[in-house]
């Protein structure tokens, strides 16, 4: 990597047939996930739900977690599900508090299809994939 981006990367998943996934050029980010000091909201008295994705600047960043709408995607903590445009699908992809989630999307490229592909990672391991 040179000045802060992943230039060159493989991510080899052997414990899932040996496939591998090409990942150039790419964009990745991860964060660690903290503990809420409040407990349970306050507006439903269920846990917090932390969500990790990406948005355009259109994405409005209150009242609504990222993939709600057309203008974000993301995996949400609660139930490890994928988020784009208020429908979801499961993403194996549930974590807490403790956990370093990491997304990436590889952009798209002509001899590759065209179609870019967003990667989730928890604790270092890719967990998830999604065409875009």
């Amino acid at each position: 990597a040179t000045d802060g981006r992943l230039m060159q990367a493989v991510l080899g998943a052997a414990s899932e047939g040996g496939r591998m996934l090409s990942l150039l050029p790419l964009r990745y980010y991860e964060v660690t996930v903290a503990g809420c000091p409040g407990g349970a909201r306050l507006d439903t008295h269920r846990d917090w739900c932390v969500a990790v994705g990406l948005s355009t600047r259109a994405f409005p960043l209150l009242r609504k977690q990222p993939g709600w709408d057309r203008f974000s995607c993301a995996v949400h903590s609660d139930d490890g599900r994928f988020f784009f445009s208020n429908s979801s699908r499961n993403a194996r992809m549930s974590f807490a508090a403790g956990d370093t989630v990491g997304c990436g999307l590889r952009l798209g490229l002509a001899p590759l299809g065209g179609r870019p592909l967003l990667f989730f990672t928890r604790n270092g391991r890719l967990v998830s994939y999604e065409c875009c």
